[in-house]
């Protein structure tokens, strides 16, 4: 047994030669380990930059497409690219609601003068409430909700935003490197499947029509973008859509914010229904219709792009034989495009400046206007127009934004399988008659029904039609749906279907077109009947159609509703503006007459409103009574009394505000330095003289207020010469003030929502009554309570978070305030009903609290 247990020879050499190999690599792996290591880091950090690398070419790729691709994004993209022509779009917004103490609360004169009217911003256009830069409006943090007016510019401004990010821009501030993602609602597939992820929604949405070589880098980088948090999403077209269809974009916009906290959103939205975006948490500004300025600088663009671009193509294609086309006078065709107005729109100017310079206008019309625009890019036109009235019809009866291919031109049909008219139909009057039979007369003479789906491929290369996912299409521009579906009521009949179910912008841009051609009689009736006792947005809408022109019997019986609302003194200032909007925007000859009549009113609010309506139709005859207005018991009406002699415009209400600058009390001079701020060819020169003036101090001081209006490099020079050269301290300080407020960030900036529960305004009345403050319910039964108790100022920042829960049951401590409590606290309380109102909230009716 001894053999099994024997030990194996034993070697020394080999014993010691294995003990020095081990050792030799265990040296050798110690030494070599960080080596190793640092190889293996070295080589991570190469692969790592060189996938860096490679996302940032994918990057850098994508950027350059996007911005080449968004220069095409506008109407006419076919003369010019989009920064030709671009004039940077603006918003305005409100004044804070609450603005804690020691902090500066706005005082500019259009600011305190001018009521706040997002669905209406002509007149804060003409009277230049401050506007804020739309990329400023984004450094807050907040997220924005564009709300404009068909033609005002919201996609072109959202163009505007994704040039700027595919660039890099500094304007950008934090979101310089965010990733801009443009997406039109028609491309996405709404209402969104409760089993779909809307991150890959978006992603698909945003890949369309994309070169198939780029779909898979941009899918990475939007991954990419989305883990860091720095995606800029924009979000086109819920303006175009029936409400019926607008909650499923708020729905679609909650789910995708739940899943990605940290994207940035702007989203373009109608000022008559934007049902559930705000309360997602988007906050509304409103796009700013051009000043006389903008336009004008935007018609010199559009003449120097015609003459570098368009004038030589034109002399290059002409026959030998046949002497060049003459090239228009810019200046002459700028100076017949741009006829007095309070604001001007994007859409408008173009179509105009275009049948202008191309020389096939028809007419001084938008309803012109886009017809020469049809005319001209239409293949076929007497065709393809009975087909694009039929689609235009068929949308703004139902879906509003887009149809399916299949279901294009089928609703023209059902249209006679709706319910019969109401006997007001009846009363429509012989001139809409007329109208029908002038439409029908420029149709073929043989008008059949029009087969939509055969002529799709040619309407859709022609560019007026754009096809969306889903084989869905829709048109170009909502308001040539608008347009092209009041020629169909005006052919066909109709009308008074537009009064079934809700009442949106796409029908309130059909019943002016249509009213333009004389018809829209029972419509417009129906509209003043309907019951909307609180908010009159149907009466207003009916206002607004009156700014399309035409000469039918019902526009006298709008116009007197309009005025019975300015001169109710029980409704809310900002109400009533809006009607003082509707009429300046009429262009109804004798409304002079009635601003002067309103100027001698006992209400201040009347005279107040009346001033502001004298210079929004630019009344000559008013100078005198605007003159005594400026020594009105009321500082209110003084300043609507100089903005309106300004924008009025005439040498003697010019020199009527210089007299006050020069011998007006403290207040007066800065209020009359402040209004002419609002005119560069005469304020301007009178301001910096009045700055240099050595022997009147108080003159020099209120010139300071004004230079703070002027948008314009040597004010601020002037104003920084000021601050230290002047002799008189209160200058001094004058002017340093007005500077430190100019660096500090916009007090309009929206900024992000505070939680409920943290609102200070919200904390300190609960610790008036020994409360505290909880979140959710308890938060908001306590905002409850603050509208009903709280202080005028608590209030007031209370009733500006309601529209924020449309979900709750709001009603008789609203209606409190805005029966019983005048002022702005009125004012604040109508803006919430009316936001509520437009995000399809329905109010019980004031009635039934005993309210009448």
């Amino acid at each position: 047994m001894s053999r099994f247990f024997r030990l194996p020879d034993f070697s020394p050499f080999w014993f010691w030669t294995g003990v020095l190999a081990g050792s030799l690599f265990w040296y050798a792996l110690t030494r070599l380990h960080p080596l190793l290591q640092g190889w293996q880091q070295r080589r991570a950090a190469r692969r790592a930059e060189r996938e860096s690398a490679r996302l940032e070419r994918l990057a850098s790729r994508w950027l350059r497409w996007l911005e080449q691709h968004l220069q095409g994004q506008h109407l006419a993209a076919s003369l010019f690219p989009l920064e030709r022509i671009l004039i940077p779009p603006k918003v305005i917004a409100p004044l804070p609601a609450y603005v804690p103490e020691g902090e500066y609360r706005p005082d500019d004169i259009a600011a305190v003068a001018v009521p706040y009217t997002p669905d209406f911003p002509e007149l804060a256009a003409l009277y230049r409430y401050p506007a804020l830069p739309l990329e400023d409006a984004l450094q807050g943090g907040a997220y924005l909700l564009l709300l404009g007016r068909y033609g005002t510019g919201k996609s072109t401004a959202l163009a505007y935003l994704a040039l700027l990010a595919a660039r890099r821009d500094q304007r950008l501030g934090a979101l310089q490197n965010a990733f801009p993602v443009l997406v039109h609602v028609a491309d996405l597939p709404l209402p969104l499947p409760d089993d779909a992820d809307p991150t890959e929604v978006l992603t698909e949405a945003a890949s369309r029509g994309l070169p198939p070589k780029m779909d898979k880098g941009f899918r990475t980088q939007l991954n990419r973008a989305l883990t860091r948090g720095m995606v800029l999403l924009l979000l086109d077209g819920a303006d175009e859509m029936a409400p019926t269809r607008q909650p499923a974009v708020a729905a679609f916009l909650k789910r995708l914010l739940h899943a990605q906290k940290r994207i940035r959103v702007v989203a373009a939205a109608s000022p008559e229904y934007d049902d559930g975006l705000q309360a997602v948490g988007l906050q509304p500004v409103t796009l700013a219709p051009w000043s006389a300025q903008e336009a004008a600088a935007f018609l010199k663009r559009w003449g120097e792009a015609w003459q570098a671009l368009i004038a030589p193509q034109l002399e290059a294609a002409a026959p030998e034989d046949t002497p060049p086309p003459d090239t228009p006078d810019p200046r002459l065709l700028n100076r017949w495009l741009l006829p007095f107005a309070p604001a001007y729109h994007p859409l408008e100017l173009t179509l105009k400046a275009w049948a202008a310079y191309a020389g096939d206008a028809l007419g001084a019309s938008l309803g012109d206007a886009i017809l020469a625009f049809l005319r001209r890019t239409l293949p076929e036109d007497e065709r393809s127009l009975p087909a694009l009235e039929a689609l235009a019809l068929q949308l703004t009866l139902s879906e509003g934004d887009s149809v399916p291919a299949k279901a294009a031109g089928k609703r023209t049909r059902a249209l006679a399988e709706l319910p019969e008219e109401p006997e007001t139909a009846e009363a429509e009057d012989e001139a809409e008659d007329e109208a029908a039979e002038t439409v029908a007369a420029q149709a073929p003479a043989h008008r059949r029904k029009p087969k939509v789906r055969r002529l799709l491929p040619q309407l859709l290369e022609s560019g007026v039609l754009v096809a969306y996912r889903g084989d869905r299409v829709g048109f170009l521009h909502p308001t040539l749906r608008g347009y092209l579906a009041g020629r169909a009521l005006a052919a066909e009949g109709g009308a008074i279907h537009l009064l079934q179910s809700d009442w949106w912008e796409g029908r309130t841009d059909a019943l002016g077109f249509l009213a333009a051609t004389g018809g829209g009689s029972a419509v417009a009736t129906g509209l003043l009947e309907k019951a909307d006792v609180v908010t009159h947005a149907h009466a207003l809408a009916a206002g607004r159609a009156l700014a399309y022109g035409g000469t039918s019997a019902w526009r006298a019986e709008v116009l007197r509703y309009l005025a019975a609302l300015l001169t109710d003194t029980s409704l809310a200032l900002v109400l009533r503006a809006r009607a003082v909007n509707a009429l300046a925007r009429s262009g109804e000859k004798g409304l002079g007459v009635l601003f002067r009549k309103l100027m001698g009113h006992h209400d201040l609010t009347v005279r107040w409103l009346g001033a502001l309506g004298a210079g929004a139709v630019r009344d000559a005859k008013s100078v005198n009574a605007l003159a005594g207005l400026l020594h009105d018991p009321s500082r209110a009406v003084q300043r609507a009394a100089a903005l309106a002699l300004v924008a009025v415009n005439t040498p003697e209400a010019l020199e009527t505000v210089a007299a006050l600058l020069l011998d007006g009390d403290d207040t007066q001079r800065r209020i009359a330095a402040e209004a002419l701020a609002n005119h560069p060819e005469e304020g301007y020169p009178t301001l910096r003289d009045a700055a240099g003036h050595k022997d009147d101090l108080r003159l020099r001081r209120a010139a300071v207020y004004g230079l703070a209006r002027v948008p314009e490099a040597w004010a601020r020079e002037t104003l920084e010469e000021m601050q230290v050269k002047d002799s008189q301290w209160v200058v001094r300080d004058t002017a340093a003030a007005v500077l430190e407020q100019a660096k500090a960030p916009s007090p309009f900036m929206p900024r992000p929502l505070r939680p409920l529960h943290e609102e200070p305004w919200l904390l300190a009345f609960a610790a008036e009554r020994g409360m505290g403050v909880g979140p959710g319910q308890p938060a908001l039964s306590l905002l409850h309570r603050v509208v009903e108790e709280g202080t005028p100022e608590q209030q007031e920042a209370a009733l500006a978070r309601v529209p924020y829960f449309p979900g709750e049951e709001w009603g008789r401590e609203i209606y409190d305030i805005l029966y019983d409590r005048p002022g702005p606290l009125r004012d604040a309380a109508f803006h919430a009903i009316w936001q509520l109102a437009i995000a399809g909230v329905q109010l019980p009716p004031p009635s039934q609290y005993g309210f009448s």
